[in-house]
């Protein structure tokens, strides 16, 4: 090793700092990127419970709707029912 000339040793030791340069950099890289995916994972996960919530509030509307029209069937059939026998 020793007999290796000096400028083929620079040389190797800066491929070997970058080398390990690039391998720091795909390190944070790839953290980065996880990161992103358990955003990503978290942002599904609600925008599945947003859904779950909406559907619920809709059903709880087109009750409420179907409540309100029953009423009023029932409150024109008793008014039609007094209008008939009371008059």
């Amino acid at each position: 090793m020793w007999l290796i000339s000096l400028d083929v040793r620079k040389r190797i030791m800066k491929e070997a700092k970058l080398e390990m340069q690039a391998l720091k950099e795909i390190q944070e890289l790839q953290r980065e990127l996880e990161e992103i995916e358990k955003g990503k994972a978290e942002l599904g996960r609600k925008l599945e419970l947003l859904d779950a919530k909406t559907k619920v509030q809709r059903t709880e509307m087109d009750l409420h709707v179907m409540l309100k029209q029953s009423v009023e069937e029932v409150t024109d059939g008793m008014n039609n029912y007094l209008k008939e026998y009371c008059m």
